[in-house]
């Protein structure tokens, strides 16, 4: 198995299993960390192997767990923006809009 598919399955692990990407405070150097591995490995990984960046690969694992949080509770926006691992209600909602195409209280009402 290559170095690069190890450390794909770790950084799987981490953000699956761990859901690391709940904590708003997380960075490159972090996921390094618990792979074991540099910052530059784990930029690379994100950058060449998956074509994302690391926050657009991070904030579309939050959006998806807050896609989740509005199909499946009645917590305010607020609520799941944080309960998501976003730092602001604001960025949560341009974040979600980006991906989604419509706000969380208009993706929640299309339910």
């Amino acid at each position: 198995e290559s170095a690069i598919k190890r450390l794909g399955t770790k950084i799987e692990q981490l953000f699956c299993e761990k859901q690391i990407f709940l904590n708003p405070q997380l960075k490159v150097s972090d996921v390094a960390r618990a792979a074991g591995t540099n910052r530059t490995y784990v930029s690379n990984y994100f950058n060449q192997t998956l074509g994302v960046s690391f926050y657009e690969y991070v904030n579309a694992l939050r959006i998806d767990f807050a896609c989740r949080l509005l199909r499946t509770t009645t917590d305010s926006v607020k609520a799941i923006a944080e309960k998501s691992g976003f730092n602001s209600q604001q960025t949560f909602i341009r974040t979600f809009l980006r991906l989604k195409g419509v706000n969380p209280t208009k993706y929640r009402n299309m339910l």
